[in-house]
């Protein structure tokens, strides 16, 4: 086989890309959330869009990007179907990817390998300080955070860990039914453990306070819940 020869991906509409013309991203300060001094961004509406808005400043200058797009799996999820046709779901992707490329630095976020696992897999000991992609989860992806200041008790409690426990957080993000984290813990058994314990009792008395009928979706049969 010639040397030169390359493999290639290909589907039907794959070169048929609308040409995105340059974006500008307006302020609107009825949807600050948090620290208004902050330089993080909290950006409403279609990530491509988005993502060409921001390649004007930061192109080249991203050293570590989180992504969470639909997996084309099939299902049918309450606010949006995850079972395009293919070439369709990857003619939304490539885009998106593309422009993504170009916003990273090209340098990796640390020298040490990062680690993606979901905290439902057992993290071996001997790399239990290491840096780690974790991703949790709420039980049956219930919609859950998105109200009654419950994103508030996971910035609280990732900030204990911080000050007191010897975490390292390089990013977040909060979703409505998931958050995804990437960090650094001395002992990330330990955390992921304390974590979920700590922040299931905080929910469940914020949820007894404020929609208690929602508590039954967690129950275990035993008189304990799992969120």
């Amino acid at each position: 086989m010639n040397k030169n020869q390359k493999l290639e991906l290909t589907w039907i509409g794959k070169d048929n890309q609308t040409k995105l013309e340059p974006r500008i991203l307006i302020e609107d300060p009825e949807k600050f959330y948090g620290d208004k001094n902050s330089e993080n961004m909290l950006i409403y509406g279609d990530n491509l869009l988005a993502l060409k808005a921001l390649e004007q400043d930061f192109a080249g200058q991203i050293k570590c990007a989180c992504i969470d797009p639909p997996y084309n799996t099939g299902n049918a999820f309450e606010h949006y179907d995850d079972g395009l046709e293919h070439s369709i779901w990857l003619s939304l992707m490539k885009p998106r990817i593309e422009i993504l490329h170009r916003h990273m630095a090209g340098s990796g976020l640390q020298p040490e390998p990062l680690v993606s696992i979901m905290p439902s897999i057992r993290i071996s000991k001997e790399f239990a300080s290491g840096i780690y992609y974790l991703t949790f989860t709420v039980r049956n992806w219930y919609y859950l955070f998105d109200r009654h200041n419950r994103f508030q008790i996971l910035a609280d409690s990732l900030q204990y860990y911080q000050m007191y426990k010897g975490l390292k957080l390089y990013a977040y993000v909060f979703m409505l039914n998931h958050i995804h984290i990437i960090a650094f813990a001395p002992d990330m058994i330990a955390f992921v453990r304390d974590f979920k314990k700590f922040t299931s009792k905080e929910m469940q008395k914020n949820i007894i306070a404020t929609e208690p009928n929602v508590l039954k979706l967690f129950d275990m049969g035993n008189g304990k819940y799992e969120f």
